[in-house]
């Protein structure tokens, strides 16, 4: 069997997925699938939830054409809008909704209006992002501008939370109070919340909601969301490359490790080449065999060192658990100082993703 590898669950995804629809049972789900369905693999993601989500939700347009090339039919919005008026003919032809942040957006729709049809729109409102999104006179004016087209087919209105993962702060009610006052003038069909936003806001499960993160069992912080039943829906995999033991005052290769006594380290089968950030430090832990270990010395780019102790337990081949059930993504992220979807959106296409069919 290849190491390291990444085990995915896919009666967790629809287990979160229906927590999900429990915390807002009359929204619609636009499953966001976005990197690589958060390194989770888009393709078999997206099948898995074809039935259960009303929409996928993707950053750019090449995602989008990969599903619609492996017979994804659902609603796909394109969060981030097209770039360019080739990106729009495509959008067009793939049976696209699409996001529109800008003037230039606008003037491309109405200058090739009468090659389109069909077109979903969502307005992108900037409620306090600041990223990207139209500001509130220019929201009025766009809608006026894209209902006067023929080949615009419904126009909706969202908006994205800076900092929803806070609870404590009032910014996100901030934002919320600006996106009424919006759309009680335009009144449109609504999506506000994202993974954050739909755990800690409930005014915010609107007519769409937009769960990310949260449908792989991963918070949007370092804080666990277990309480509210999510299972995490990857582990990753690897095995012990090499056993071997450190004396007592012998330093690890190119590391400030030195061993206070007569220990055994641990070689594991995985390194900087397979996503594993480099800047891990020394703590950082693993499961191997069911107990926890830490890693010492540095990340090297196909193999970590962790320390086994001083008592000879385990042996080349023995499984180790990186993160996941039984090793939260939470915990190893905080000890690496990264977001938590970092750890699953940069591994790279050397880890074998195997899939749980349930």
């Amino acid at each position: 069997m290849k190491y390291p590898k990444a085990i995915i669950d896919t009666k967790a995804l629809k287990h979160n997925v229906e927590i999900i629809r429990k915390l807002a049972p009359n929204s619609k789900i636009c499953a966001i699938v976005k990197a690589n369905a958060y390194g989770h693999g888009l393709i078999d993601v997206s099948r898995t939830l074809l039935r259960q989500v009303e929409g996928v939700g993707v950053a750019r347009i090449a995602e989008a054409e990969r599903l619609r090339d492996a017979g994804i039919n659902n609603d796909i919005i394109l969060l981030e809008g097209f770039l360019g008026a080739a990106e729009l003919f495509k959008l067009n032809e793939l049976k696209l909704s699409t996001a529109v942040h800008c003037y230039e957006q606008v003037e491309l729709i109405e200058k090739y209006a009468s090659n389109l049809s069909n077109l979903k729109i969502w307005l992108k409102f900037n409620t306090g992002m600041n990223r990207l999104g139209l500001d509130k006179d220019e929201a009025r004016e766009v809608k006026a501008r894209l209902e006067s087209l023929p080949c615009v087919k419904e126009i909706s209105l969202m908006t994205h939370f800076a900092n929803a993962d806070d609870p404590s702060s009032d910014y996100t009610e901030k934002q919320i109070s600006f996106f009424n006052s919006l759309n009680s003038e335009l009144n449109l069909g609504r999506s506000t919340s994202a993974s954050s936003g739909i755990l800690f806001f409930p005014e915010t499960r609107s007519e769409w909601i937009r769960p990310g993160i949260i449908m792989y069992g991963i918070s949007p912080s370092h804080e666990s969301i277990e309480s509210f039943g999510f299972i995490p829906v990857m582990s990753l995999e690897t095995v012990l490359a090499n056993v071997f033991k450190l004396k007592a005052g012998q330093y690890l290769p190119n590391s400030q490790f030195q061993a206070q006594e007569d220990t055994y380290i641990g070689v594991l089968a995985l390194g900087s080449s397979d996503g594993y950030p480099c800047q891990a430090p020394q703590g950082t832990p693993f499961l191997v065999n069911g107990r926890k270990v830490t890693l010492v010395g540095n990340v090297g780019v196909d193999h970590i060192y962790v320390n086994l102790g001083s008592e000879l337990q385990d042996k080349m081949g023995d499984k180790v658990l990186v993160f996941g059930k039984g090793l939260p993504v939470e915990e190893v992220a905080k000890h690496i100082n990264v977001i938590t979807y970092e750890l699953t959106t940069k591994l790279t296409m050397q880890i074998k993703h195997e899939y749980i069919i349930n």
